[in-house]
């Protein structure tokens, strides 16, 4: 993972706006890099169905992400990474994904290769960006010019 660290340690997390971020290779999932302890995850937790009876469910993030990156299909249980449930409020081609969760945000970037990462969190990036709506466009503009530059490296 050391060459890929560089990446996410320099490009993201140095921002101030990304507290964790996560490479992945885009065939697998498999983790090149990440910062802040940022996982994919599987567990299983209690999710509320469309009829309001809550059920025990399984989640594995790297399957979701995975099925989201090959053909496009969105988690039915909301978009889960690193044990942290998100609402997707855009998305954008390349695939770009913008989404949010109760005070913090992250953004989600492909390049031809490569899944990258990057998580907003109010508190623990109030230092560089008291304001959450500031973080998060820092956030996301972070994340999508990795992508750019390693899009145009042949990644």
């Amino acid at each position: 993972m050391s060459g890929w660290n560089a990446y996410v340690d320099t490009q993201l997390v140095a921002t101030g706006a990304v507290c964790q971020a996560g490479i992945f290779g885009k065939a697998d999932m498999q983790c090149y890099a990440n910062a802040g302890d940022f996982q994919l995850r599987g567990y299983n937790t209690a999710v509320t169905g469309d009829d309001g009876v809550e059920r025990d469910t399984a989640i594995n993030e790297a399957a979701d992400m995975l099925g989201f990156v090959t053909s496009g299909t969105k988690a039915a249980t909301g978009w889960r990474m690193n044990g942290t449930k998100y609402v997707v409020l855009r998305e954008l081609e390349g695939p770009v994904l913008y989404l949010k969760r109760t005070k913090g945000s992250a953004c989600f970037a492909c390049t031809n290769t490569l899944v990258i990462v990057g998580v907003f969190d109010d508190e623990a990036c109030k230092e560089h960006h008291p304001s959450s709506t500031a973080g998060a466009l820092a956030c996301n503009k972070a994340v999508e010019d990795l992508a750019e530059y390693l899009r145009s490296a042949g990644y």
